[in-house]
């Protein structure tokens, strides 16, 4: 596959996945508060772009992408499982 069809298949799945994350966040609060709520998403999220960039630009200038790979490989594993728990005791929604 040539690099630019997977880059716009990236951006297209990175929008998708963000208007829904948005609607997730937004849809069990009241019509008066989602815009506080979604604008404190855009905060944290913003806060972890700038903290995942720096923190990811050190990990490559020492050890490389193969680095990067095993440091993003241990974050999902340390915290998947505890995103899992959570969402296992949340109600079923319909």
């Amino acid at each position: 596959m040539p690099l630019g069809v997977a880059l716009v298949l990236l951006g297209v799945g990175w929008n998708l996945a963000l208007v829904t994350g948005s609607v997730l966040l937004t849809s069990g609060v009241a019509l008066r508060d989602r815009t506080r709520r979604e604008s404190w998403g855009e905060v944290a999220m913003g806060a972890a772009a700038a903290g995942g960039g720096a923190g990811s630009g050190l990990v490559v200038a020492t050890g490389g992408y193969p680095a990067l790979a095993i440091a993003a490989t241990a974050v999902a594993a340390l915290l998947l499982p505890g995103i899992w728990h959570a969402m296992a005791g949340q109600p079923q929604r319909r």
